[in-house]
């Protein structure tokens, strides 16, 4: 979240609103934490739930999706898809997905 908060955004906007969105506690008070020292709290909302899920609790809710390497923690490329759909389901019509994926380290395993 740190990437778009520190975003130089011209004076004119001032309805964007954030939304963070992790399964992980400790993530979500991380972030809180970087969004009250940069004095944006106003401007942000965090939910603790699951990725897959966000197609069904928040449809056709975002202007915008970022997600950076999700797919590393499904090795089961169809539960993968069904992500991209979630994150699909929850954009409005018209309404952009921004993502990366990284590569699984060797050291993992995911079987």
């Amino acid at each position: 979240m740190a990437d778009l908060l520190t975003l130089n955004l011209p004076g004119t906007v001032e309805n964007i609103h954030f939304v963070g969105i992790d399964l992980d506690h400790n993530s979500l008070e991380l972030a809180k934490n970087m969004v009250a020292s940069l004095g944006k709290s106003h401007h942000c909302q965090f939910f603790r739930e699951n990725a897959w899920d966000l197609g069904s609790n928040h449809p056709a809710e975002f202007d915008l999706i970022t997600t950076n390497g999700l797919n590393i923690y499904e090795a089961d490329n169809d539960k993968v898809t069904e992500l991209y759909r979630a994150l699909h389901t929850a954009l409005k019509p018209g309404g952009i997905l921004i993502g990366s994926a990284l590569s699984i380290p060797q050291e993992w395993d995911l079987s």
